[in-house]
């Protein structure tokens, strides 16, 4: 497996391998970053264990009353802290938890497996590594199994240490815990620190069995980061006839966001500050990214003015989903990125010669059989206008918005310059019109996606749809069983498209039984609401570890105190979690209410632990 960017093997691929390494040079250059800031966080863990591990010893050793601990500081060290308060502070927790020469080996310990690390590193930095297109899902799993566990002692060590810091590390709780630490321990922010490990798609394979390899992968419970360039638009074994229909093959990006818990970028190439900082934060996510790119055509067009024609025909549209901000105005699935968001298809301008030679000019909806008239692989589906057709034609983009009714007799057309620069009408074939408006559809069902998941997007109805009458207002509760239930009904009738296509192996029953087991299907919790989480928010001292660990769950109000937002916006791991790290210990996990969630047992025994 390569170690770098993309192997010379990959040139020899042709199709993508241009896109592919354009992005493997964004993910590097995001490592680079994260490298340099594990690098200085665990030289910061080491300072600080061996000061913590310097002041342990100093109280062992006979400075047990204020005045000789602060002279033992020294000048500078007791005019830059608060001695009385850091004595009273490192006696009383010494006194709470019995603590001494057995926390002071283990600081040391700690401090020797933390050098010892830091020592590996500076020899042999971590990188980032990427698997060939090509690979094998069950082979990919494999791998990123293996890279995570090879990977994960950085997250271990750092939390071991902020653990000792706070003076929360318990051995009777926390011994167990790290001597079987593994990935599926992480917490939010924990991924950051693993240099990625990044799956290539195939620009060649498309079809209902990329779509099930795709699905195999980010329904694995692993956090696959997959690269999927995008190499082709017109559907496989489709021919050029005016009575081809396209096969069904749903675009991925409905695919993914039908999931809801997969980071999805799609831009025909990843550059800029926003694009990249979204990059950023799906390799860093705790659950699977996938980044769709445009990969380049063949024979090549240039590259900028394709890149502009994918994004004004909705060929390819720029979105960028985070499902952990998905109830989040402005930070859910963000397509302020495209152009001309408010309508259909964005406008151009044709120019042209006249027969007499005059300069002219025609401006009209830009449509994406307007877009595959540069395509290569669609220069056998346009054919000239007859004379007979003159009467009843109309543009592509006026005719779809037309009942299948009322088409009939029509023929829809595009417009564009010829080769010697005078305006041209053609007729695209059945299947281009019905990738067009296929594409169209996409487009207005991102849009209303935008309006549930907090987007950033103008909002624009349907045309063909007329607005509902105001509703009474609902409750939370109701609003989430309405919204669990209508994805559980989403992802039912996407497992049948699936089935009929044969979805190249995926466990399509895993996945529909993923999408109505109980909690996601909108179903009530087994234990009443009441006997659940709870938190003392007068005495929240904004920490923000409860909000970080899951801001679905805890939220601040508007004093800037914590409170409990959504008892069942999470696991109970996580309300366990939040209340290990709390500071002030206000956080009382109460009762979990889905006793069928995994590793309940484990995450019961830590929240005895807590005494509260």
């Amino acid at each position: 497996m390569p170690e770098s960017a993309v192997t010379a093997e990959n040139r020899t691929r042709g199709q993508g391998w241009s896109t592919l390494s354009g992005v493997s040079t964004a993910v590097e250059r995001y490592w680079d970053n994260r490298r340099e800031a594990l690098m200085a966080r665990l030289d910061e863990a080491i300072g600080r264990l061996q000061e913590m591990a310097v002041l342990e010893d100093k109280l062992r050793h006979g400075y047990a009353d204020e005045k000789s601990f602060t002279a033992s500081l020294g000048g500078f060290a007791a005019s830059a802290l608060d001695p009385a308060s850091l004595f009273r502070l490192v006696g009383r927790e010494q006194a709470r938890t019995g603590r001494g020469a057995e926390r002071l080996k283990r600081l040391r310990a700690l401090v020797d497996e933390l050098e010892e690390l830091r020592a590996r590193m500076a020899k042999s930095p971590p990188v980032c590594r990427f698997m060939e297109p090509g690979t094998g899902v069950d082979e990919a799993l494999e791998q990123l199994e293996a890279h995570l566990a090879e990977n994960s002692a950085a997250v271990r060590l750092l939390r071991m240490t902020r653990l000792e810091e706070r003076g929360q590390y318990l051995p009777h709780l926390h011994d167990d815990l790290f001597a079987s630490f593994s990935w599926r321990d992480f917490e939010p922010g924990d991924m950051a620190l693993v240099p990625p490990l990044v799956v290539l798609g195939d620009a060649m394979e498309q079809g209902p069995a990329a779509v099930g390899n795709v699905l195999r992968l980010v329904s694995s419970g692993l956090p696959v980061k997959l690269v999927l360039p995008r190499g082709s638009f017109a559907h496989p074994q489709a021919g050029a006839g005016d009575n081809t229909l396209p096969p069904l093959n749903p675009e991925f990006e409905a695919v993914l966001l039908s999931l809801r818990r997969v980071f999805i970028i799609q831009a025909p190439v990843i550059e800029g500050q926003e694009l990249e900082l979204a990059l950023g934060a799906g390799l860093a996510g705790p659950g699977p990214c996938v980044i769709s790119v445009l990969a380049e055509s063949y024979p090549a067009r240039s590259g900028d003015q394709r890149v502009q024609d994918a994004l004004r025909s909705r060929a390819f549209p720029v979105l960028v989903y985070d499902p952990l901000h998905r109830r989040e105005v402005g930070r859910g699935l963000d397509l302020s990125a495209n152009p001309d968001l408010e309508s259909e298809w964005p406008r151009q301008t044709v120019q042209y010669q006249t027969s007499d030679g005059e300069a002219e000019s025609l401006e009209q909806e830009y449509t994406f059989a307007d877009f595959a008239l540069g395509e290569e692989e669609f220069s056998e589906h346009f054919r000239p206008v007859p004379e007979s057709a003159h009467r009843d034609m109309l543009p592509l983009a006026e005719y779809l918005r037309l009942s299948p009714h009322n088409r009939r007799g029509k023929t829809p057309f595009v417009a564009g310059r010829s080769s010697n620069g005078t305006l041209e009408h053609l007729i695209p074939s059945t299947l281009l019109v019905a990738l067009t408006e296929e594409r169209r559809e996409t487009w207005l069902s991102l849009k209303e996606m935008g309006a549930l998941l907090g987007g950033r997007i103008l909002q624009a109805p349907r045309p063909e749809i007329t607005a509902e009458p105001p509703r009474a207002a609902i409750s939370g509760n109701e609003r989430r069983a309405i919204e669990k239930a209508a994805v559980a009904e989403s992802m039912r009738k996407l497992v049948l498209k699936l089935s009929e296509m044969g979805a190249g192996g995926v466990d399509l029953s895993r996945v529909l039984a993923q999408a109505t087991a109980p909690g996601a299907s909108g179903a009530g919790p087994d234990v009443p609401v009441e006997q659940g989480v709870k938190i003392d928010t007068e005495e929240c001292t904004a920490c923000d570890e409860c909000v970080i660990i899951n801001p679905k769950i805890f939220a601040y109000n508007d004093q800037k105190k914590a409170y409990v937002k959504d008892p069942l916006g999470g696991p109970f791991r996580d309300i366990v979690k939040a209340a290990e790290k709390c500071t002030a210990d206000i956080i009382h996990p109460g009762k979990p209410l889905n006793p069928r969630e995994p590793e309940l047992d484990k995450w019961l025994k830590r929240a005895q632990a807590l005494g509260q």
